[in-house]
Protein backbone atom coordinates (compact mmCIF):
# COMPACT_ATOMS: atom_id res chain seq x y z
CA UNK A 1 0.00 0.00 0.00
CA UNK A 2 2.84 2.40 0.78
CA UNK A 3 5.91 2.66 -1.35
CA UNK A 4 9.27 4.02 -0.23
CA UNK A 5 10.63 7.26 -1.53
CA UNK A 6 11.46 7.00 -5.23
CA UNK A 7 15.03 7.37 -6.38
CA UNK A 8 15.52 11.14 -6.35
CA UNK A 9 16.53 13.06 -9.44
CA UNK A 10 18.46 15.38 -7.16
CA UNK A 11 20.12 14.62 -3.83
CA UNK A 12 18.33 15.28 -0.54
CA UNK A 13 18.88 18.73 0.90
CA UNK A 14 21.20 18.72 3.89
CA UNK A 15 20.38 21.63 6.20
CA UNK A 16 22.78 22.60 8.95
CA UNK A 17 20.16 21.75 11.57
CA UNK A 18 16.77 20.04 11.55
CA UNK A 19 13.65 22.04 12.35
CA UNK A 20 12.19 18.97 14.06
CA UNK A 21 11.48 18.95 17.78
CA UNK A 22 12.35 15.49 19.13
CA UNK A 23 9.86 16.06 21.93
CA UNK A 24 7.02 16.72 19.46
CA UNK A 25 7.90 13.67 17.35
CA UNK A 26 7.95 11.48 20.46
CA UNK A 27 4.64 12.96 21.63
CA UNK A 28 2.82 12.10 18.42
CA UNK A 29 4.45 8.69 18.12
CA UNK A 30 2.83 7.87 21.46
CA UNK A 31 -0.56 8.89 20.02
CA UNK A 32 -0.30 6.63 16.96
CA UNK A 33 -2.75 4.01 18.22
CA UNK A 34 -5.40 6.63 19.08
CA UNK A 35 -5.46 8.51 15.78
CA UNK A 36 -8.74 7.03 14.59
CA UNK A 37 -10.06 5.90 17.97
CA UNK A 38 -13.78 5.29 17.73
CA UNK A 39 -14.62 3.29 20.82
CA UNK A 40 -16.54 4.78 23.72
CA UNK A 41 -13.49 4.37 25.98
CA UNK A 42 -11.09 6.21 23.66
CA UNK A 43 -10.96 9.94 23.07
CA UNK A 44 -12.13 11.02 19.63
CA UNK A 45 -9.64 12.82 17.45
CA UNK A 46 -10.69 16.44 16.83
CA UNK A 47 -8.82 16.30 13.51
CA UNK A 48 -11.26 13.62 12.35
CA UNK A 49 -14.17 15.66 13.65
CA UNK A 50 -13.25 18.76 11.66
CA UNK A 51 -12.08 16.95 8.51
CA UNK A 52 -15.31 17.45 6.51
CA UNK A 53 -15.17 21.17 7.24
CA UNK A 54 -11.52 21.46 6.22
CA UNK A 55 -12.08 19.47 3.04
CA UNK A 56 -14.99 21.73 2.09
CA UNK A 57 -12.63 24.71 2.31
CA UNK A 58 -9.96 22.87 0.28
CA UNK A 59 -12.43 21.95 -2.47
CA UNK A 60 -13.97 25.42 -2.62
CA UNK A 61 -10.51 26.97 -2.98
CA UNK A 62 -9.25 24.51 -5.61
CA UNK A 63 -12.38 25.14 -7.68
CA UNK A 64 -11.99 28.91 -7.43
CA UNK A 65 -8.32 28.55 -8.43
CA UNK A 66 -9.42 26.42 -11.40
CA UNK A 67 -7.34 23.44 -10.28
CA UNK A 68 -10.50 21.30 -10.09
CA UNK A 69 -12.82 21.62 -13.11
CA UNK A 70 -16.50 22.27 -12.32
CA UNK A 71 -18.82 19.32 -12.71
CA UNK A 72 -16.19 16.68 -11.93
CA UNK A 73 -15.96 14.30 -8.98
CA UNK A 74 -14.15 16.48 -6.42
CA UNK A 75 -10.46 15.54 -6.77
CA UNK A 76 -10.48 12.97 -9.58
CA UNK A 77 -9.65 15.67 -12.14
CA UNK A 78 -7.16 17.77 -10.17
CA UNK A 79 -4.91 19.62 -12.62
CA UNK A 80 -1.64 21.51 -12.45
CA UNK A 81 -1.76 25.31 -12.87
CA UNK A 82 -2.18 26.23 -16.53
CA UNK A 83 1.06 28.17 -16.68
CA UNK A 84 3.05 25.39 -14.99
CA UNK A 85 2.23 22.15 -16.82
CA UNK A 86 3.08 18.77 -15.40
CA UNK A 87 1.48 16.00 -13.33
CA UNK A 88 -0.92 17.19 -10.63
CA UNK A 89 0.70 16.10 -7.38
CA UNK A 90 -0.41 16.62 -3.78
CA UNK A 91 1.91 16.68 -0.76
CA UNK A 92 0.70 16.29 2.84
CA UNK A 93 3.38 17.51 5.26
CA UNK A 94 3.14 16.09 8.77
CA UNK A 95 0.43 13.66 7.65
CA UNK A 96 0.04 12.03 11.06
CA UNK A 97 -2.28 9.05 10.87
CA UNK A 98 -3.58 10.11 7.44
CA UNK A 99 -6.80 12.07 8.07
CA UNK A 100 -6.24 14.36 5.07
CA UNK A 101 -4.85 11.55 2.90
CA UNK A 102 -7.87 9.34 3.51
CA UNK A 103 -10.27 12.18 2.75
CA UNK A 104 -8.39 13.04 -0.47
CA UNK A 105 -8.45 9.42 -1.63
CA UNK A 106 -12.16 9.13 -0.90
CA UNK A 107 -12.66 12.27 -2.96
CA UNK A 108 -11.15 10.55 -5.98
CA UNK A 109 -7.51 11.64 -5.94
CA UNK A 110 -5.44 8.84 -7.58
CA UNK A 111 -3.06 7.29 -5.02
CA UNK A 112 0.09 7.82 -7.16
CA UNK A 113 -0.64 11.56 -7.07
CA UNK A 114 -0.22 11.61 -3.29
CA UNK A 115 2.98 12.01 -1.30
CA UNK A 116 3.19 12.17 2.48
CA UNK A 117 5.96 13.39 4.75
CA UNK A 118 5.85 12.25 8.38
CA UNK A 119 8.81 12.29 10.81
CA UNK A 120 7.23 9.84 13.31
CA UNK A 121 7.78 6.27 12.10
CA UNK A 122 4.97 4.94 14.31
CA UNK A 123 2.49 7.22 12.55
CA UNK A 124 3.68 5.97 9.16
CA UNK A 125 2.74 2.48 10.34
CA UNK A 126 -0.66 3.74 11.53
CA UNK A 127 -1.21 5.36 8.14
CA UNK A 128 -0.29 2.15 6.30
CA UNK A 129 -2.63 0.03 8.39
CA UNK A 130 -5.51 2.49 8.08
CA UNK A 131 -5.37 2.85 4.30
CA UNK A 132 -5.01 -0.92 3.88
CA UNK A 133 -7.98 -1.56 6.14
CA UNK A 134 -10.08 0.96 4.21
CA UNK A 135 -9.05 -0.50 0.84
CA UNK A 136 -7.87 2.89 -0.41
CA UNK A 137 -4.34 1.94 -1.47
CA UNK A 138 -2.28 -1.15 -2.25
CA UNK A 139 1.53 -1.33 -2.17
CA UNK A 140 1.57 -4.27 -4.59
CA UNK A 141 -0.13 -2.20 -7.29
CA UNK A 142 1.81 0.83 -8.64
CA UNK A 143 -1.50 2.40 -9.68
CA UNK A 144 -2.80 2.28 -6.10
CA UNK A 145 0.25 3.05 -3.97
CA UNK A 146 1.24 6.33 -2.37
CA UNK A 147 4.70 7.63 -1.55
CA UNK A 148 5.57 8.15 2.11
CA UNK A 149 8.75 9.85 3.28
CA UNK A 150 9.66 9.19 6.93
CA UNK A 151 11.78 12.17 7.90
CA UNK A 152 11.85 15.96 8.21
CA UNK A 153 10.80 18.30 5.41
CA UNK A 154 14.42 19.37 4.88
CA UNK A 155 15.46 15.84 3.89
CA UNK A 156 12.92 15.44 1.10
CA UNK A 157 14.69 15.59 -2.30
CA UNK A 158 13.86 18.61 -4.43
CA UNK A 159 12.17 17.28 -7.60
CA UNK A 160 12.63 18.82 -11.05
CA UNK A 161 10.35 21.78 -11.85
CA UNK A 162 7.93 19.62 -13.86
CA UNK A 163 7.34 17.39 -10.82
CA UNK A 164 6.76 20.03 -8.17
CA UNK A 165 3.50 19.83 -6.22
CA UNK A 166 0.29 21.60 -7.24
CA UNK A 167 -1.13 21.40 -3.70
CA UNK A 168 0.60 21.18 -0.33
CA UNK A 169 -1.31 20.69 2.93
CA UNK A 170 0.12 21.63 6.32
CA UNK A 171 -2.72 20.87 8.69
CA UNK A 172 -2.36 21.27 12.46
CA UNK A 173 1.42 21.03 12.12
CA UNK A 174 2.92 24.52 12.28
CA UNK A 175 1.99 24.95 15.97
CA UNK A 176 4.26 21.97 16.73
CA UNK A 177 7.29 23.49 15.00
CA UNK A 178 9.46 25.47 17.44
CA UNK A 179 8.86 29.20 16.78
CA UNK A 180 12.59 29.81 16.33
CA UNK A 181 12.69 27.17 13.55
CA UNK A 182 9.59 28.12 11.56
CA UNK A 183 11.28 30.27 8.94
CA UNK A 184 13.78 27.47 8.27
CA UNK A 185 10.87 25.00 8.13
CA UNK A 186 8.68 26.94 5.71
CA UNK A 187 11.37 27.72 3.11
CA UNK A 188 12.12 24.13 1.99
CA UNK A 189 8.38 23.39 2.08
CA UNK A 190 7.59 26.27 -0.28
CA UNK A 191 10.38 25.23 -2.63
CA UNK A 192 8.35 22.06 -3.32
CA UNK A 193 5.27 24.03 -4.49
CA UNK A 194 5.01 24.81 -8.19
CA UNK A 195 4.20 28.34 -9.38
CA UNK A 196 0.43 28.79 -9.31
CA UNK A 197 0.10 26.04 -6.72
CA UNK A 198 -1.79 26.35 -3.43
CA UNK A 199 -0.62 25.84 0.14
CA UNK A 200 -3.25 25.07 2.80
CA UNK A 201 -2.35 25.74 6.43
CA UNK A 202 -4.64 25.12 9.39
CA UNK A 203 -3.75 25.79 13.00
CA UNK A 204 -5.03 27.35 16.25
CA UNK A 205 -5.29 31.06 17.02
CA UNK A 206 -3.30 32.26 20.03
CA UNK A 207 -6.05 33.98 22.00
CA UNK A 208 -6.92 33.32 25.63
CA UNK A 209 -10.48 32.14 25.03
CA UNK A 210 -10.08 30.19 21.79
CA UNK A 211 -6.49 29.11 22.27
CA UNK A 212 -5.95 28.49 25.95
CA UNK A 213 -9.44 27.95 27.42
CA UNK A 214 -10.73 25.80 24.53
CA UNK A 215 -7.73 24.10 22.92
CA UNK A 216 -5.52 23.63 25.98
CA UNK A 217 -7.50 23.75 29.21
CA UNK A 218 -10.84 22.62 27.77
CA UNK A 219 -9.72 19.96 25.28
CA UNK A 220 -6.82 18.56 27.31
CA UNK A 221 -7.88 18.96 30.94
CA UNK A 222 -11.69 18.95 30.86
CA UNK A 223 -13.01 17.12 27.78
CA UNK A 224 -9.84 15.00 27.48
CA UNK A 225 -10.22 14.74 23.71
CA UNK A 226 -6.48 15.39 23.41
CA UNK A 227 -3.82 14.26 25.91
CA UNK A 228 -2.46 16.76 28.40
CA UNK A 229 0.64 18.39 26.94
CA UNK A 230 -0.42 18.05 23.30
CA UNK A 231 -0.23 21.82 22.77
CA UNK A 232 1.88 24.68 24.03
CA UNK A 233 -0.21 27.83 24.08
CA UNK A 234 2.82 30.03 23.39
CA UNK A 235 3.43 28.11 20.13
CA UNK A 236 0.02 28.97 18.66
CA UNK A 237 -0.03 31.53 15.83
CA UNK A 238 -2.26 34.52 15.34
CA UNK A 239 -3.47 34.58 11.69
CA UNK A 240 -1.39 37.67 10.89
CA UNK A 241 1.69 35.87 12.19
CA UNK A 242 0.98 32.99 9.83
CA UNK A 243 0.54 35.49 7.01
CA UNK A 244 3.88 37.12 7.83
CA UNK A 245 5.59 33.72 8.02
CA UNK A 246 4.35 32.45 4.65
CA UNK A 247 4.38 35.69 2.67
CA UNK A 248 7.68 36.67 4.27
CA UNK A 249 9.54 33.69 2.80
CA UNK A 250 11.75 35.45 0.28
CA UNK A 251 11.85 34.24 -3.30
CA UNK A 252 8.52 32.38 -3.28
CA UNK A 253 5.95 35.10 -4.02
CA UNK A 254 3.27 33.71 -1.71
CA UNK A 255 -0.03 35.57 -1.36
CA UNK A 256 -3.14 34.96 0.70
CA UNK A 257 -6.08 33.59 -1.30
CA UNK A 258 -8.55 33.13 1.52
CA UNK A 259 -8.67 32.65 5.27
CA UNK A 260 -11.54 31.26 7.27
CA UNK A 261 -12.43 30.25 10.82
CA UNK A 262 -13.62 26.71 11.49
CA UNK A 263 -16.36 26.92 14.06
CA UNK A 264 -18.17 24.38 16.23
CA UNK A 265 -21.74 24.26 14.92
CA UNK A 266 -24.01 26.43 17.08
CA UNK A 267 -27.29 25.98 15.29
CA UNK A 268 -27.15 29.40 13.62
CA UNK A 269 -24.78 28.62 10.79
CA UNK A 270 -26.78 25.75 9.32
CA UNK A 271 -25.68 22.41 7.90
CA UNK A 272 -22.78 21.94 5.54
CA UNK A 273 -22.29 19.50 2.72
CA UNK A 274 -19.72 16.99 3.89
CA UNK A 275 -17.14 15.13 1.83
CA UNK A 276 -14.75 12.31 2.57
CA UNK A 277 -14.43 11.54 6.25
CA UNK A 278 -17.49 12.36 8.30
CA UNK A 279 -16.87 13.28 11.91
CA UNK A 280 -19.29 12.34 14.65
CA UNK A 281 -22.24 14.49 13.74
CA UNK A 282 -20.24 16.84 11.49
CA UNK A 283 -19.99 19.41 14.27
CA UNK A 284 -17.80 21.96 12.49
CA UNK A 285 -18.72 24.60 9.95
CA UNK A 286 -16.77 27.14 7.97
CA UNK A 287 -17.00 30.77 9.01
CA UNK A 288 -19.85 32.55 7.27
CA UNK A 289 -19.52 34.57 4.12
CA UNK A 290 -20.71 37.61 6.04
CA UNK A 291 -19.28 39.15 9.17
CA UNK A 292 -15.79 38.73 10.51
CA UNK A 293 -15.19 35.02 10.20
CA UNK A 294 -13.90 35.02 6.64
CA UNK A 295 -11.42 37.09 4.66
CA UNK A 296 -10.59 37.02 0.97
CA UNK A 297 -7.12 37.78 -0.31
CA UNK A 298 -6.25 39.77 -3.39
CA UNK A 299 -6.46 43.46 -4.08
CA UNK A 300 -3.82 44.36 -1.52
CA UNK A 301 -4.15 45.12 2.18
CA UNK A 302 -4.37 41.44 3.15
CA UNK A 303 -2.66 41.99 6.49
CA UNK A 304 -5.04 44.73 7.62
CA UNK A 305 -8.06 42.75 6.37
CA UNK A 306 -6.88 39.69 8.29
CA UNK A 307 -6.24 41.74 11.42
CA UNK A 308 -9.77 43.17 11.24
CA UNK A 309 -11.38 39.79 10.60
CA UNK A 310 -9.54 38.03 13.43
CA UNK A 311 -9.59 40.73 16.07
CA UNK A 312 -11.93 38.71 18.28
CA UNK A 313 -10.02 35.45 17.78
CA UNK A 314 -10.63 32.64 15.32
CA UNK A 315 -9.95 29.46 17.32
CA UNK A 316 -9.20 26.80 14.72
CA UNK A 317 -8.65 28.37 11.31
CA UNK A 318 -7.43 27.55 7.82
CA UNK A 319 -5.73 29.73 5.21
CA UNK A 320 -4.92 29.17 1.54
CA UNK A 321 -1.90 30.79 -0.09
CA UNK A 322 -1.06 30.88 -3.80
CA UNK A 323 2.49 30.82 -5.12
CA UNK A 324 3.30 33.48 -7.67
CA UNK A 325 3.22 32.25 -11.25
CA UNK A 326 6.69 33.72 -11.70
CA UNK A 327 9.13 32.12 -9.29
Amino acid sequence: MLRPLSTPSSPPRTPSASTLSATEVSKFSALSTQWFADSASSPSNPLVEMSPCRMQFVLNTLRSEELVPPGHFPLASLTAPRSSPGPARVLDVGCGGGVFLEAALRLGLPPPSLTAIEPAAALCETLAARLERCGLADSSDPERSIEVHNGPIESYPLPPPSSLFSVISLLEVIEHVPPSSRADFIRPLLSLLRPGGVLFVSTIDRTFVNGYLRAVFGAEHIARVTPVGTHDYDWFLRPVELLDLVEGAEGHGMELVEGCAMLPKNGLLGEIETYGLKGRGGEWVLGGEEGKTRVMGGGGGERSKLEDATRGGWGNYICAFRKSQVS
